[in-house]
């Protein structure tokens, strides 16, 4: 998908975060188009994480405040799945995303990190969850990590599908079914966090490929 500005341009890459042939996709994308920057679905703290840098340490007093406890257990058992999904493809979590800066190193072209910062949407994920949604939520992630989460085992042509904008469409209605303020925390407010960050650079007369999650491509 791409829009066009009066100075620059956007391309949108749709991906699936642990899949090869997404990460694929965004290599020959970004060879082929040559824009002056690729933008990553990332933000600092993430970018950090995914170049192996050590994460700042948390501040034992910040555990006192609020629910920031379940806030990190959340974060954790999200990124959890995502590993495992990881490990069941043979392929690093992040590999789409680590596909566009390489590429983009390689061939000169500047990374711009486009994403809000990760504990604020986690901060207002959580915020926006109701109580029973938190159980709910929790329950549903502890049943898939034992493998009694009643669903099929996942195929490598399903992950793939991931892409699909029918496909996504429907998860992220029925995400929203879930939790409506959930779904406005994790992916409306941050499609118009990065829409602005794309456009800002557009309006600067870059031609940007911007790597995205399929999720927020339609956002």
């Amino acid at each position: 998908m791409s829009r066009e500005t009066a100075d620059g341009s956007v391309h949108l890459v749709g991906t699936a975060h642990v899949s090869e042939e997404s990460a694929d996709r965004v290599r020959r994308e970004i060879e082929e188009r040559r824009p002056d920057t690729v933008a990553i679905e990332l933000d600092e703290d993430r970018y950090r994480q995914l170049k192996g840098e050590t994460p700042d340490d948390i501040d034992p007093s910040d555990l006192l405040r609020g629910n920031i406890v379940f806030q990190f257990l959340a974060y954790w058992m999200l990124s959890y799945v995502q590993a495992r999904l990881g490990e069941r493809f043979d392929i690093e979590p992040g590999a789409d995303m680590r596909a566009g800066i390489e590429t983009a190193e390689e061939h000169g072209i500047g990374v711009a990190l486009v994403d809000r910062n990760i504990q604020t949407t986690i901060r207002r994920f959580w915020a926006r969850l109701s109580f029973l949604e938190k159980l709910r939520m929790f329950w549903e992630l502890l049943l898939g990590l034992v493998g009694i989460g009643g669903g099929e085992e996942i195929e490598e042509e399903d992950l793939e599908e991931l892409t699909d904008v029918d496909v996504v469409s429907a998860m992220m209605e029925e995400f929203r079914e879930f939790s409506p303020g959930g779904a406005e925390a994790l992916i409306d407010e941050r499609d118009a966090f990065i829409a602005h960050r794309l456009v800002a650079l557009a309006n600067e007369g870059k031609d940007v490929v911007a790597v995205v999650g399929a999720g927020h491509v339609e956002g």
